[in-house]
């Protein structure tokens, strides 16, 4: 019985163990399984790494077009333009140009967006660090509307533009909305006050363009929009006292129109 059992257990040990061609096979499949694992991540990584650069070199030529239609529209006007001097100051052939822009009109508001905005960020380092929501936004509109009393130039430029850039607009939304609710601004509605501070930014812009050379009270403008959001004159006042910080123009428009 026991010379049996021996046999019979043997068989079976035999009948489960794998064979050596099943045990190859199975190292093959596992070497395919690691090697698409670590291949599959390298293949995700060149694309995204293409899709970058491809985004960067795109931004990189729409902003070229940018900056030559701003020398453009400062020279000829919105309506003097035509399509062939942004090809011609760009330096780009027409189907890169219709790449970015369909028409003159796309091309100007983009102009206008990316004028107004490149001051306005290069206003923010000088005033983000301000937590009283309407000093900070007094602040940032005695540096833009003093730097535009220095630049007739651009101030010209600026003066066609009846809005202001995204960037700018959800600056004004952040403070408008933070100054009412600290209590320092009282305003029954936002787009309210958000039409008086930019229309008279714009007024203040035209009468300097206008008035080349003549002192325009860029300060007495911001007073007026205080007044205007429901600032008290004492906060106007503690407000307009302080002194303005240390402002770089912007890097890029400020050397359009030199």
């Amino acid at each position: 019985m026991l010379d049996t059992d021996v046999k019979l257990n043997k068989n079976l040990q035999s009948r489960l163990q794998p064979t050596a061609q099943l045990m190859m096979a199975r190292k093959i499949v596992k070497k395919k399984s690691l090697a698409e694992k670590t291949t599959a991540p390298t293949e995700v990584e060149e694309t995204n790494h293409r899709t970058r650069v491809g985004r960067i070199r795109r931004e990189k030529t729409r902003l070229k077009i940018i900056e030559a239609a701003a020398i453009v529209f400062a020279k000829a006007g919105a309506d003097g333009a035509v399509i062939d001097d942004f090809i011609r100051a760009a330096g780009v052939s027409r189907g890169t140009f219709y790449n970015h822009f369909d028409t003159t009109p796309a091309l100007l508001d983009a102009t206008i967006d990316w004028m107004a905005d490149d001051i306005t960020q290069a206003i923010d380092p000088h005033v983000k660090g301000i937590k009283d929501d309407a000093y900070r936004l007094a602040t940032a509109m005695r540096l833009y509307l003093r730097w535009a009393a220095s630049d007739p130039k651009w101030s010209a430029f600026m003066a066609k533009i009846p809005h202001i850039g995204p960037f700018a607009e959800r600056q004004v939304r952040r403070d408008i909305q933070g100054g009412v609710r600290s209590g320092d601004f009282n305003v029954p509605h936002f787009e309210a006050a958000h039409d008086l501070l930019v229309g008279t930014s714009y007024q203040t812009i035209q009468r300097i363009a206008a008035s080349p050379g003549q002192a325009v009270s860029t300060d007495d403008a911001v007073r007026v929009i205080l007044r205007g959001l429901g600032a008290t004159e004492k906060k106007i006042n503690e407000i307009m006292r302080k002194p303005l910080p240390p402002f770089m123009p912007p890097e890029t428009s400020s050397k359009l129109f030199r």
